[in-house]
């Protein structure tokens, strides 16, 4: 699968085109998220624990490929553009608002997750238990993605962090930056022509017009 090009149709479909200042794009690979109870989160990770797994899908259980599409300006600064979750090799073409169990959205309005640390992330509802203690601290000597995003920047460019957070499952969380930082975020679940599931991606808010 061409992954850049995942990225572009991903774009394309949401009508996105990027600013002047945006000079290209370059796509990562942060690792396999593992999959244990098949509801998934998209959140700030130090609100786990109050965010519900989305309700749209529920997935098999195993082992997913989360990219992020960075999003590269004059100069050296970058930003996270889109943040992905890939379930199967094929391209989307219909795309689905995800939405936690029991938040109800108007037609007017779409669901996004709050992300008050600058930190996006995917994880399993099973990472949710582990990580709790940890977010009530939130403290950069004990906090393993804090740790994992400062030695990790160097490699890409960027913060990013992939942390077991269960030795007994192995179940992670796959952290990154968010965009802009602090704000609210969007995440679709994309659907192949046979309408099956294939990504869950966030959207970052890089392509918005900013004031």
């Amino acid at each position: 699968m061409d992954y850049p090009q995942f990225f572009t149709a991903f774009q394309e479909a949401r009508g996105l085109i990027p600013g002047e200042e945006i000079t290209g794009f370059e796509c990562h690979n942060l690792g396999n998220l593992v999959v244990t109870s098949g509801k998934l989160l998209a959140c700030d990770p130090y609100y786990c624990p109050d965010t519900h797994p989305f309700g749209n899908e529920t997935i098999a259980p195993g082992h997913y490929p989360v990219f992020v599409s960075i999003a590269r300006f004059e100069g050296i600064h970058r930003r996270v553009a889109l943040a992905a979750l890939l379930f199967r090799d094929s391209l989307p073409v219909n795309w689905a608002i995800a939405i936690p169990e029991g938040v109800k959205v108007s037609e007017k309005r779409c669901y996004t997750y709050c992300v008050d640390s600058g930190i996006g992330c995917f994880m399993d509802e099973a990472a949710v238990r582990p990580f709790t203690p940890i977010c009530e601290d939130y403290d950069d000597e004990t906090d393993p993605i804090l740790k994992a995003m400062g030695e990790n920047s160097d490699q890409f460019s960027f913060p990013w962090a992939n942390v077991c957070v269960d030795q007994d499952t192995g179940v992670n969380i796959i952290a990154f930056e968010s965009g802009w930082g602090d704000g609210g975020y969007p995440s679709y679940f994309g659907y192949d022509e046979h309408e099956r599931v294939v990504c869950l991606i966030t959207e970052f808010g890089v392509f918005d017009e900013k004031e």
